[in-house]
Order: structure tokens, then sequence, then C-alpha cells
């Protein structure tokens, strides 16, 4: 019985020194691949960032300067 246990454990031991390995020889392959399809995700945020600004100003923008028939809403005195 113990001899079944010790070959178990061997085959654990083989099995995840071989999982290790792998992901240490593939796991730098992956990483550059990352790196060059997304060279700097910083930069990528500053500019979904920047993009998002210029939409919501674009929009206020907009909304200030709306009118129907040469009126804008902001008039004072009803009609």
């Amino acid at each position: 019985m113990m001899e079944y246990l010790a070959c178990f454990l061997f085959g654990a031991v083989v099995a995840l020194t071989g999982v290790k390995v792998g992901s240490f020889t593939n796991g730098g392959e992956r990483q550059e691949a990352a790196a060059k399809k997304n060279p700097d995700p910083q930069a990528e945020d500053d500019r979904d960032e920047q993009r998002r600004s210029k939409e919501i100003d674009e929009g206020i923008q907009n909304l200030m300067t709306f009118s129907v028939n040469g009126k804008d809403g902001f008039d004072v005195g009803g009609l």
C-alpha cells in the first residue's frame, strides 16, 4: 500500500513540475505578445479619458447653444 502512495506522490510531483516548467517557458512568450499588442496601457487609458472628456464638453456645448425659434430657454420673463 505504501508503494502505491509513494508512486502516486512521485507522479503528482512530476506532473506539477512539468506544469511549472511549462508555465515559465510559455509565460515569457505570452508576456511579449501582450506587450506588443498593448504597448502602454496607461497611454490607452489616457486617450480614452481625453475622448470622454471631449465628448462631455461637446455635449454641454450643444445643450447650452440649443434653441427653438430663437429662444434658448434661459430668457427671463416667461414667453
